[in-house]
């Protein structure tokens, strides 16, 4: 990895226990609308800094330039991933949090990076998260596994969007070994 991996821990509020009842394996990867120090902050936030009814976060956070920020462990559970048709989400997987904007509204001013845009540094160091991840718990490296917020049955979120390379995504991941 050609950064090193930073812990910054998010808000407590945000860490819960895992239900024993799941077990870790998925790879959901999300993309902040926001920027890297920006969506870091967020996380190290109480639900109620937020105006929010609960604290959410993801375990890891990437910037563009393919730095990372490690949240939480991967053993506490997160809000990040939640389905109105299946349970188990937040239980069951492992949240990234990518620099980006994939949405379709215009961003804000604040962004001042280029939109739907997933540079090779970023792809390259998500890549070499997911494989270790994948590797520690023993998660099979394909789409079933590896999915997107937007591809969580029952979410109504989008992202990371129509533009992210999945199949550059993957190749990658997969040259790891």
């Amino acid at each position: 990895m050609p950064f090193p991996l930073v812990f910054t821990p998010c808000h407590p509020e945000c860490v819960r226990t895992r239900d024993a009842r799941w077990g870790i394996d998925r790879v959901v990867v999300h993309t902040a609308e926001g920027s890297y120090k920006g969506t870091i902050s967020w996380f190290q936030r109480s639900a109620k800094e937020r105006n929010a009814s609960y604290a959410a976060a993801t375990h890891y956070v990437l910037a563009r330039t393919g730095e990372v920020t490690q949240m939480a462990q991967e053993s506490a559970r997160l809000i990040h991933a939640g389905s109105k048709s299946q349970a188990g989400w937040n239980d069951r997987s492992i949240g990234i949090e990518l620099e980006a904007w994939s949405g379709t509204a215009k961003p804000p001013s604040s962004i001042k990076f280029p939109v739907r845009d997933f540079p090779e540094a970023q792809i390259q160091s998500l890549a070499e998260i997911i494989h270790g991840i994948c590797t520690r718990h023993n998660i099979p490296m394909d789409r079933t596994h590896i999915v997107g917020h937007g591809e969580i049955p029952g979410q109504t979120h989008t992202d990371p969007g129509p533009t992210f390379p999945w199949d550059k995504l993957m190749e990658t991941l997969l040259s790891l070994g």
